[in-house]
């Protein structure tokens, strides 16, 4: 246990699950959804962890894909 040195008051630390919860929320990437259709019909959704990595993807792809539009689902 650690003492202020000011006020001479035990200082404690309560453990607490606040800070991860809260470096989530800000830090982590939420993850994006895109409709994607290739040229030979075949269609899907696909998840990226980022709107780089579905920019990566599309960039290697273009060739193929016909169409190719990011999606909002709904979370519960």
């Amino acid at each position: 246990m650690a003492i202020n040195e000011i006020t001479g008051a035990n200082m404690i630390t309560k453990s607490s699950s606040t800070y991860a919860d809260n470096f989530d929320a800000i830090f982590r990437s939420k993850k994006v959804y895109y409709t994607i259709e290739y040229d030979d019909g075949y269609s899907l959704i696909e998840e990226f962890t980022s709107e780089i990595e579905a920019q990566i993807y599309f960039d290697k792809n273009k060739d193929t894909i016909v169409f190719y539009e990011k999606q909002e689902l709904l979370q519960e």
